[in-house]
């Protein structure tokens, strides 16, 4: 009771650390470190090689899925050699990861591709990568706008290892509960150049004669989804850009493996076993680009290899051994409610402003984003997880060290495109039950650069568009509209979206100490890792972790 007496404050503590945001000051970033200027082509969709960027979200590697901080300790008191009988290892761990080079993961979510900054203003207008009134910004309203993302996870790990040698000899069963708790904050930053007036022109954003006022004073404003104005009565509902963290506490999905090392001798074995992953993943729904998750939320199953080879041993005092474990699973397709950018319109047409029309094309009076509405839910999936970890384990008496290297990579998104459906993003991915088919006949047009009062559309238009700046396009008539009731595939992008491949490469040490002469031998460890992602499309993260454990052998 004492120990989950004091569980329950850590996490109490850790969570008071972020919970008011806007009086503690943690929205206050300095700017002056924010901005980035390396300049490349960002990818869409799956390419290779290149950054990606103006992502909608970011799903890094679970946080479950840590290999080196499983072997950590007792590796020497598993998969052992001549047993007979039951033995078993319980292992407790506290870790803590923060990611580092902020600007390369800003640059992820980011319309000017890589580059962590964007600046949003006047249509037209060399330099400017957003048009600002689509968001309900002045258009004289000029500014610029610093990502610079980071990831803290405070994980709680217990794990057991039960020898089943007494059924099958080099048989085993291995599982753990990776406890997370996860904060993710921007740490955007907004300086400014041009305040802007204080309305729109005159039938630019309803159609009436009364002057309609600029709510959005700030770019973190316009994409906070609390402004409305004259005939934006809602507020933006997905791929908000929220000015402060948040946090969200869960079990990082449950790792179970049943193995059996088919060959063992006295230098070392060599095994496989089946690994399933069960999805008790979560995330905080903020209707974001950002929002904290825990795990995949997904299904994984698939297998492993392992084994250990001895390469020296002085009176089986002082030994040196080397550890090999790979394991490919598959993570199966989920629903989720996701946020795309409108096919054919560009880099971030998912914020495009919207006429709405009735079935007989009349104008309702109501403005839209593209992101108030077509938000759909879709089955994304990974076709293959692979996990590659080697170290080196030198043991003398007690004392034992580690020094190894740790590769995971994840594939690309899988979607299946049969049935996209019109989704809710406030109930996050709550979305299986969603009907493939929309019964509603209201109709939407882009509005473009043009007076509201103008029956005409701009189809073509874009949002943003880096390198010319040029965001307008020809006037067609409302046939031009699209709606719920249309086939998504036909106006969503979803290559805007698809999570790319991620790759990463870890090293890692850790110390310790088995007292070995007591009846259930009691072990502790501390560990150290860094991580290199490839790109932007994986973390660049720091970790230390303390593991303390019990066995039987």
């Amino acid at each position: 009771m004492k120990r989950l007496l004091c569980l329950g404050l850590f996490v109490a503590c850790v969570n008071a650390a972020y919970a008011d945001c806007d009086n503690d000051g943690c929205c206050a970033v300095n700017c002056t470190s924010c901005s980035s200027t390396t300049t490349c082509n960002g990818a869409r969709g799956c390419a290779e090689g290149v950054d990606a960027c103006a992502r909608p979200d970011f799903l890094p590697f679970s946080q479950g899925e840590n290999r080196a901080r499983d072997y950590a300790g007792q590796a020497h008191l598993q998969n052992l050699i001549d047993r007979d009988d039951w033995n078993w290892a319980l292992s407790a761990a506290f870790a803590y990861n923060q990611n580092f080079d902020k600007e390369r993961l800003g640059k992820h979510l980011s319309p000017s591709c890589c580059n962590n900054c964007f600046t949003v203003g006047p249509d037209n207008t060399s330099g400017v990568h957003v048009r600002g009134e689509d968001l309900g910004l002045s258009p004289t309203f000029r500014a610029t706008l610093c990502l610079r993302p980071e990831i803290k996870n405070f994980v709680f790990e217990p794990s057991f290892y039960l020898g089943l040698d007494r059924w099958v000899e080099g048989m085993y069963l291995w599982f753990k509960i990776p406890v997370n708790y996860t904060n993710w904050d921007l740490e955007i930053c907004e300086t400014s150049s041009q305040a802007g007036g204080t309305n729109f022109l005159e039938n630019l954003m309803d159609v009436g004669n009364d002057p309609v006022r600029v709510q959005a004073k700030s770019i973190k404003q316009a994409f906070a989804g609390t402004v409305t104005w004259g005939d934006k009565d809602l507020a933006l509902q997905a791929g908000r850009i929220p000015s402060c963290g948040d946090s969200k506490t869960g079990v990082a999905d449950i790792p179970v493996h049943l193995g059996w090392n088919f060959l063992t001798r006295d230098k070392g074995y060599l095994g496989l076993y089946l690994r399933t992953v069960f999805p008790t993943g979560t995330k905080e729904v903020r209707q974001s680009i950002f929002d904290p998750r825990v795990g995949y939320r997904r299904w994984q199953l698939g297998g492993g290899v392992q084994g250990r080879l001895e390469l020296y041993n002085k009176d089986d005092e002082t030994s040196l051994n080397a550890f090999t474990d790979l394991y490919v699973t598959h993570i199966f397709k989920n629903d989720e409610c996701r946020l795309f950018d409108k096919l054919n319109n560009g880099t971030w047409s998912r914020y495009l402003l919207l006429k709405e029309f009735d079935a007989n094309l009349a104008y309702t009076g109501r403005l839209r984003n593209f992101a108030d509405i077509f938000n759909v839910c879709i089955k994304s999936g990974f076709n293959w997880m692979v996990d590659f970890l080697f170290f080196l384990e030198l043991k003398h008496e007690g004392w034992i060290g580690n020094l190894g290297y740790e590769l995971k990579a994840r594939a690309c998104e899988d979607f299946d495109c049969e049935c996209l459906k019109i989704c809710d993003p406030a109930y996050g991915d709550d979305c299986e039950d969603c009907s493939c088919t929309s019964t509603s006949t209201l109709r939407y047009g882009v509005k473009g650069t043009q007076l509201v009062s103008n029956t005409n559309i701009q189809p073509t238009a874009t949002i943003s568009d880096a390198s010319t700046g040029n965001h307008a396009a020809a006037a067609a008539t409302a046939t031009n509209t699209f709606g719920t009731a249309d086939t998504l595939t036909s106006i969503v992008d979803v290559e805007s979206g698809r999570r790319p491949r991620m790759l990463s490469h870890k090293i890692y040490g850790t110390f310790g100490y088995t007292w070995e002469d007591r009846d259930y031998p009691i072990y502790s460890n501390l560990g150290v890792e860094v991580e290199f992602g490839d790109k932007n499309k994986a973390l660049r993260q720091w970790g230390v972790w303390g593991k303390l454990g019990v066995s039987y052998n």
